[in-house]
């Protein structure tokens, strides 16, 4: 086992662990945040339908305590799942709906991150236009809300677009 590996395992150990903690003590709102992270976990290790199974957990557990960014993250999750299975309209309808909730929630990374991500399935796509602009918009939200990183993955994926398109 590599040490990547290794982690992974340690990680759903611990996630294991907390989980029912949680559920003995009420709290839903850590309950969907373990969650999460033990599908992020499951969708590395695989198969994918586990992780598929849990996100479901996750976003029913988001909607009924209303947490609107934990919602919109997860959806954003689901929608990268559904890329790599190339489930690309479950994959656009889940980018469309994470972003609406970021936007009127004020989720502002979520909202650069979704417009990130919306920006790969265009380009996978090959609708260069529609991906450069969710790149373009991804940027601008990195800039105004001063998030470096956030910044250089938008720059280095318009770069990767200029690239594809010489």
């Amino acid at each position: 086992m590599d040490l990547r590996q290794a982690g992974y395992q340690r990680a759903l150990s611990g996630y294991q662990e907390a989980l029912p903690i949680a559920q003995t003590i009420g709290d839903r709102l850590g309950q969907a945040y373990i969650l999460r992270g033990l599908v992020e976990v499951k969708a590395q290790l695989g198969p994918l339908a586990d992780a598929r199974h849990y996100y479901r957990e996750v976003l029913a557990l988001f909607r009924d305590i209303r947490g609107p960014v934990g919602l919109g993250h997860t959806l954003r999750s689901l929608g990268n799942l559904d890329s790599r299975e190339s489930l690309l309209p479950a994959a656009r309808a889940n980018y469309g709906e994470a972003l609406a909730i970021s936007k009127e929630s004020g989720d502002h990374l979520g909202e650069l991150n979704t417009l990130k991500s919306f920006g790969d399935l265009e380009m996978r796509e090959h609708r260069f236009a529609e991906a450069k602009q969710n790149y373009d918009s991804s940027l601008a939200t990195a800039q105004e809300i001063g998030d470096l990183l956030g910044e250089a993955n938008a720059v280095k994926a318009l770069t990767d677009l200029n690239r594809r398109q010489a």
